[in-house]
């Protein structure tokens, strides 16, 4: 290996750990059981085929509700109706406002997850292309070395 680079089993665990931590915290953010049937493998192939595939895993995932005071932004002051002038219409108004922010919040979550999988999905194909790279650079090193060798 040339010096500086790192060998396969190092790198892909670590990519193929981001990957599993990222799936495993979308699990628990919606809500699924995450049971662990193996442990990391130090050795274990970085190229090895992931029992499933990207387009499954964001098309399968559902968000969880969240807590309403989650975030810590400031609001603005309300600006409150009195009591005599909240009647049905309000009321009908106020649910569905309240629906369509709950499902807006949800796709936003959805959306943030789902760029958390590709991400996680993209290094992880980047430690794979930096180690074939990394491999063929020292092939082509003793490639050179054989033909020039042989003049």
């Amino acid at each position: 290996m040339t010096p500086g680079s790192t060998s396969g089993s190092e790198t892909g665990s670590s990519a193929s750990g981001l990957l599993e931590e990222t799936i495993e915290k979308i699990k628990k953010r919606a809500g699924l059981v995450v049971t662990h049937t193996e442990q990391s493998t130090p050795a274990a192939p970085v190229s090895a085929p992931t029992a499933v595939s990207e387009e499954e895993l964001i098309s399968s995932y559902t968000p969880s509700p969240k807590p309403a005071n989650s975030s810590s932004k400031k609001s603005k002051k309300k600006n409150t109706l009195p009591d005599p002038m909240k009647d049905n219409h309000y009321w009908e108004r106020r649910r569905k406002n309240n629906e369509a922010a709950k499902r807006s919040r949800d796709s936003r979550r959805a959306k943030e997850d789902q760029i958390a999988i590709r991400a996680a999905l993209l290094e992880q194909e980047n430690m794979r292309l930096r180690i074939e790279v990394a491999a063929l650079k020292e092939e082509t090193v003793k490639l050179r070395a054989m033909l020039y060798n042989k003049k």
